[in-house]
């Protein structure tokens, strides 16, 4: 039997670093290309897509004995630990152009005989312990990530105004501001939140951190939801960009156990562009959403692919990025302009199939304030009014569900209607990513970011851990002098600032709360109506086209402000309603 050489001295030259090639040195090239890349990353070889493609460019002619025989079979779901999917023959998956109209649920797998059972069983076991080391994620989880400053603002010598304190989960913005006699100071606001990465964290540990976790919970029946905000331009989508595939690698390590040889991953990807549904893996074909008698929404003629793969996923990914819509804003000149949902469902392969676990990866197209859409078109103003209205109605919802509310308005727009089934449920885990701007011109911005993830956050359930960070609110500090000199960095052990400036003696009454809610919000609309009478009195001051349009950019924005308003103050109402009803239990 003629002896295969080792992998490492065939890819010489390959551009592979020298810790891969030297791991490679007990391995022949038949046995790597008897391996699927699940294995690879149990083994420890690290970059396996770029090992793939420098095996595949690799041209060695081998004795008879040496090659693997490959076997075509028909989908059974996943491949059991004897049949592992082969990576040396597998074109009809990895074409430049993919078809997804011939795409078939199937894979290239090697016959039993030729199988690599202590190295599958190194994947089984090792996956075994993936799962087992994987902790229960919390029902909702708010994460911060802040970005560094780009080439474009270096050059306006834009200062950072952003200071992380990973270690106590805080996030300190100094905003600069002008007093009335053009003196110039720093607020200082703190937020905490349950994770604060700074510029310095890559997406390998915001994932291990914060997003592996959701793997454990879909694989324990349950349903997972992970989803970047912010403002345009702040990385949401650099981001989301690697997150299915980590998510993807972990579940198909996982999967190699016998007790999940019966299950499959199916995965769909659409998104929702102007209050409308659009298939990215099926060519934009548009799509309904109903409801059926269960009181599930279905997202009619979605179309699900089966993957076997990462290379598949990877394409897969690639031809719905290509697809999405996209458009130039004043902030970026190729600005996501829609809501993208990218779904991994783990399926028995059982007539009929049932769903065992979903996990959603929600890529939200940008935020933005009224004054930043002037600028724009007539078709971006719209935009941005249809971005903020649902954009509202998922804080709303994500609040009503960590409240325990009785109504959780999912009817408030498309998005929150389409993700209904991911958020019901005591199974459900949410995992939210506030990306930041760390720039003094998108200050602004940032505090909105950042008040949004706050309110999220907000209200904590009974019984929930004093130590977790999650639910403080922001406080802003005093204001300090911009005298030149930057503010002390905070320390790692300093107490945190108190919610409000001035202690309250003596808790308020629960009526006294209610009253006090009732008044702000009777002020929050006497301010909504002088704002439309302001809007209508520019309009009557002018015949331009452009400035109706504007008018109803504004009109609407204003509308979900109010909406959202008045969605925050029912649910004030019933906690108080339900602390009222505990007292006078308690009295009885």
């Amino acid at each position: 039997m003629t002896q295969a050489p080792p992998a490492a001295a065939l890819l010489q030259g390959s551009g592979l670093p020298p810790a891969t090639l030297q791991a490679l040195e007990k391995y022949s090239l038949p046995q790597l290309q008897a391996l699927s890349l699940a294995d690879w990353q149990q083994l420890g070889l690290r970059d396996p897509i770029r090992l793939y493609r420098a095996l595949r460019e690799v041209n060695v002619p081998q004795a008879a004995d040496c090659s693997p025989q490959l076997t075509p079979q028909p989908s059974s779901g996943l491949r059991t630990d004897d049949d592992l999917v082969d990576l040396g023959d597998d074109d009809d998956f990895l074409t430049q152009d993919l078809d997804l109209e011939g795409f078939a649920d199937q894979a290239f797998t090697l016959s039993p005989a030729q199988a690599a059972p202590d190295a599958t069983a190194a994947a089984a076991a090792a996956g075994v312990h993936l799962l087992n080391s994987l902790p229960d994620a919390p029902k909702i989880r708010v994460i911060v990530r802040k970005r560094p400053l780009n080439k474009k603002e270096l050059e306006k010598c834009e200062t950072d105004v952003l200071e992380c304190d990973s270690l106590a989960a805080c996030l300190y913005v100094n905003e600069p501001k002008t007093k009335v006699d053009l003196t110039k100071y720093i607020e200082r606001h703190t937020f905490r939140f349950d994770d604060v990465f700074d510029e310095n964290v890559d997406n390998t540990q915001l994932y291990n951190q914060a997003v592996q976790p959701l793997v454990g919970t879909i694989f324990r029946g349950g349903k997972g939801t992970c989803f970047a905000y912010g403002q345009t331009g702040s990385g949401k989508t650099y981001t989301m960009s690697p997150l299915p595939l980590r998510a993807a690698a972990d579940m198909f390590a996982i999967m190699q156990q016998e007790t999940f040889a019966n299950v499959s991953l199916h995965v769909s990807c659409y998104e929702i562009y102007g209050g409308k549904v659009y298939d990215l893996l099926n060519g934009r074909k548009k799509l309904e959403v109903r409801e059926d008698g269960r009181k599930r929404v279905q997202v009619v003629g979605l179309r699900e692919v089966g993957v076997g793969s990462l290379e598949v996923l990877q394409q897969l990914c690639d031809h719905a990025a290509a697809a999405r819509s996209t458009g130039s804003t004043g902030a970026n000149d190729e600005s996501s302009r829609s809501h993208s949902i990218l779904c991994f469902a783990l399926r028995t392969n059982n007539e009929p199939p049932k769903i065992i676990g979903k996990l959603s990866f929600i890529d939200l197209a940008g935020s933005e304030r009224g004054a930043d859409t002037y600028d724009n078109d007539k078709q971006t103003r719209l935009e941005g009014a249809e971005i903020n209205k649902s954009l509202l109605a998922l804080k709303e919802c994500i609040r009503a569900l960590d409240a325990d509310a009785r109504h959780i308005p999912f009817r408030g727009s498309k998005l929150t209607e389409v993700l209904r089934d991911s958020f019901v449920g005591k199974n459900a885990r949410t995992v939210m990513i506030a990306n930041v701007s760390p720039n003094s011109g998108s200050c602004e911005h940032t505090l909105n970011t950042l008040r949004y993830a706050d309110r999220v956050k907000e209200i904590r359930k009974p019984g929930s851990a004093p130590g977790n960070p999650g639910g403080a609110p922001a406080a802003a500090a005093p204001p300090q002098p911009a005298n030149g000199f930057a503010p002390e960095p905070p320390q790692a052990r300093e107490p945190l600032p108190p919610r409000q400036a001035a202690p309250q003696p003596a808790p308020v009454p629960v009526g006294q709360q209610a009253a006090a809610a009732g008044v702000q919000h009777i002020e929050e609309c006497m301010a909504a109506v002088r704002e439309e009478m302001n809007l209508l009195a520019n309009l009557d001051g002018s015949s331009g086209g452009g400035d109706i349009e504007r008018y109803c950019s504004d009109l609407s924005a204003l509308l979900a402000q109010k909406q959202a308003s008045l969605s925050q103050l029912q649910l004030r109402l019933h906690a108080f309603q339900q602390l009222m009803r505990t007292a006078m239990n308690s009295r009885a």
